[in-house]
């Protein structure tokens, strides 16, 4: 029998790139002899998968090496796709140099800015708070909290980098070590930099920054945010907006205001900036608010029906309330002044909140400030409105059976699977809740509001895990959750090189106790569940590869198997034709020379001639850079651009040969080629061509002469280069770089 999975892995399918300018030599995680069973490999695999770092070509990965500003740099680029760069120029940086885009690219980004002596030292080893600090600075992260880390070496902490590391560690982007110290002065080592900046992309990719003046938010019904949101200057109007993670009024604002309408907060709002007029908050429902400005007073207005379940004040503040506001506990370190006719029902004045003024009573009032507080107005008591946050709200889930669901069984539930429920979105930490599920598979459990994780086990299947959002008195129905006995991972890798290169695309054909299961190959590998417990092999194929067949593996119920298939690849070859420009005749005795290029150098690795056909072929090593030259007597030197060979497969590449070559490449200011590009060439006559999808461009056959170089795109900046002389004979080859026009 032979099943073909209905719940298919979607292939990957790696487009040819046939012509680019970089170089590396990118090893797989499996490569890296020294990252499997290190605390940090699960990330460092990823990245690695991802492309995002590099191991060394003797198969290691080196995770306890430290790293230099620079590199930092491009692995934060790499990995946040940080495209912005601006100009800047520095005393021990050229545009030579490889890091040169990277650093643009941070200083363009906001979170590198030099030192005084207008260096940039980007070959130093970065310490453990330069690394925090440019995270905070590129995440925006609030710095103006000063609170205590509790670390042992707190006093190490250099000033200017102390508030970003308390906001990184409350954002738990980075810990201590095992003996409650944070080491700031320590080189941060390439596992650690992984792990920081893995922990700190979820923070990018939720994150939502309004920085421009204007309102946001949708005029009618509600949009939600799932992370957080900054308001990141003065004058910003967000309405009907339902914020999953924390609101940050940022310290930016200063003396500004901001208005919020119809605002639900599920995390905390934090209030660093506004000043005498202020904050707006109108018909709003925050679940922590914390008022914290620098320096000087501020001012918060609550109105309409704003709900309010949890305040601390840390700064002299001036809190209007509402007839219809509700404030269920409010803490004050600092004097406030509270006006208007709102509720607040209890009220904590702390000893230097002493001297705090009340236009209403609150319905409870005490802490060490209370006695020297006063009541300037009504008298009235609290409310019994509380707060939405304090209702419970229900999850209900269904967990199913994998085979049984493939094979159309009518009860497909399955009986006592534990769910455990975490606070928060990961597995970690202490139960606080835990049901089974019936004898359909279903379950049911009350919870306070907030983000939880359900971790899912049972007896011979896989565990499983899914993340769920409690609303307060409502009903929430979690992901489907279905499990398996088991599982294969089949990963089929190219050992060319004695490298693990992935196989993109394979087929995996898998038998167990004579029944056959095929799949196909995402990026990563093959998943087969649910197979008959026994004894199998895997069969692979792929194109540009020798048939392969794994060595006998387990099934096991309850367990994931995982095996590795190495497969050789046939042979690759570039093949063509060689003819004369102006007249079309194919020229024999072209001399072909091919050269295999690294990052620094290049070598010749063969030489042959075109035959009275004019055709050659090359036979090449796959996952290798080329270059290949063409010379003939009469002819100008022909040169392909730089060659990639993406996988063994056959390629094609005819080449036209005349008696003057102009040729080049158009990239914009990140090195990244631009197509579309109109090139003209100013000479004796006035020639003109467009880049084609790589950027390259080519004159054939023009005059010998001067020549300047004219390009121009829409979006980009035109740009004229010097004189070039174009001999007969001759090649002439000038890259061009064009900036982009900054948006207005």
């Amino acid at each position: 029998m032979i099943y073909r999975s209905n719940r298919k892995l979607t292939a990957f399918i790696l487009s040819l790139c046939l012509f680019i300018s970089s170089f590396g030599v990118a090893f797989g995680a499996d490569n890296a002899s020294d990252v499997k069973g290190h605390w940090a490999e699960k990330q460092m695999t990823h990245w690695i998968s991802k492309n995002w770092i590099q191991g060394y070509e003797d198969g290691s990965f080196k995770p306890e090496n430290s790293i230099t500003r620079a590199e930092f740099m491009a692995l934060v680029n790499r990995s946040f796709d940080v495209k912005t760069t601006a100009g800047a120029n520095f005393k021990d940086l050229k545009s030579t140099d490889w890091s040169y885009n990277d650093v643009m690219k941070a200083v363009g980004a906001g979170y590198i800015e030099g030192y005084e002596d207008q260096t940039i030292r980007p070959a130093n080893k970065i310490n453990r708070e330069e690394a925090v600090v440019m995270i905070s600075r590129l995440l925006k992260l609030d710095s103006s909290v000063n609170a205590s880390t509790g670390f042992k070496d707190e006093g190490q902490i250099s000033a200017w980098s102390r508030g970003a590391v308390n906001a990184a560690v409350a954002k738990h982007f980075v810990d201590g070590y095992s003996d409650k110290s944070f080491q700031p002065k320590k080189e941060i080592t390439r596992a650690e930099a992984v792990v920081m900046l893995d922990r700190a992309l979820p923070a990018q990719d939720n994150k939502v920054v309004y920085s421009q003046e204007g309102t946001y938010g949708p005029t009618s019904g509600s949009a939600t945010q799932a992370g957080d949101v900054v308001i990141d200057g003065p004058g910003i109007k967000l309405q009907n907006t339902l914020i999953e993670g924390d609101l940050l009024l940022a310290s930016s604002i200063q003396e500004g205001d901001v208005y919020l309408s119809n605002i639900t907060v599920k995390g905390t709002t934090t209030i660093n900036g506004g000043g005498s007029n202020s904050v707006h908050i109108t018909n709003s429902v925050l679940n922590r608010v914390l008022i914290d400005k620098k320096d000087g007073t501020i001012r918060v207005v609550l109105e309409g029906t704003t709900n309010v379940q949890e305040a601390t004040v840390q700064t002299q503040t001036i809190l209007e309330t509402a007839s219809g506001t509700v404030v269920n506990n409010l803490t004050a370190n600092e004097v406030i002044e509270v006006k208007g006719q709102g509720t607040l029902n209890s009220v904590t004045l702390n000893a230097a909140a002493k001297g705090s003024t009340f236009e209403k009573q609150p319905g409870k009032l005490d802490g060490a400030g209370a006695s020297a507080s006063s009541v300037t107005g009504s008298t009235g008591g609290g409310s019994s409105r509380g707060s939405i946050y304090s209702q419970m709200g229900t999850v209900s889930g269904y967990v199913y059976d994998y085979k049984l669901s493939k094979d159309n069984a009518v009860n497909k539930g399955i009986a006592g699977v534990t769910v455990s429920v975490y606070s928060g979105a990961s597995a970690a930490g202490t139960v606080i809740a835990s049901v089974s599920t019936d004898s359909d598979g279903k379950f049911n459990v009350s919870l306070v509001p907030g983000t939880y994780s359900l971790a899912y086990k049972e007896n011979g299947y896989l565990p499983a895990s899914r993340t769920v959002t409690v609303t307060a008195g409502q009903l929430v129905q979690a992901d489907t959750v279905e499990l398996a006995h088991n599982t294969l991972f089949v990963r089929a890798r190219d050992i060319t090189s004695g490298s693990q290169q992935r196989v993109f695309g394979a087929i995996v054909t898998v038998t167990v106790n004579n029944q056959t299961f095929i799949e196909e190959s995402n990026v990563d590998g093959a998943m087969l569940f649910d197979l008959p417990e026994g004894t199998g092999v895997a069969s692979v194929t792929a194109e540009g590869y020798e048939d392969a067949v794994s060595a006998p593996f387990e099934i096991k119920s309850g367990e994931n198997t995982t095996i590795t298939v190495f497969m050789i690849p046939k042979a690759t070859t570039i093949s063509g034709v060689v003819y004369d420009y102006e007249t079309g005749v194919k020229q024999s005795g072209v001399t072909v020379a091919v050269y295999q290029m690294t990052s620094s150098s290049e070598k010749l690795v063969n030489t042959f001639f075109t035959d009275d056909n004019g055709s050659y072929t090359a036979n090449l090593k796959p996952w290798m850079h080329y270059r290949l030259q063409f010379t003939k007597s009469g002819y100008a030197i022909g040169d392909t651009p730089i060659y990639v060979n993406i996988r063994p497969a056959a390629y094609t590449y005819d080449r036209a040969m005349a008696n003057t070559v102009i040729y080049g490449n158009v990239t914009n200011s990140s090195s990244s080629s631009l197509a579309g590009v109109r090139v003209t060439a100013v000479g004796q006559a006035t020639y003109s061509t467009v880049t084609d999808l790589y950027g390259n461009y080519t004159f054939f056959n023009l005059p010998a002469g001067s020549y300047v170089l004219a390009a121009s795109k829409e979006g980009y900046d035109s740009i004229t280069t010097s004189a070039y002389d174009l001999k007969v004979e001759g090649t002439v080859r000038p890259t061009i770089r064009l900036t982009e026009i900054p948006a207005n």
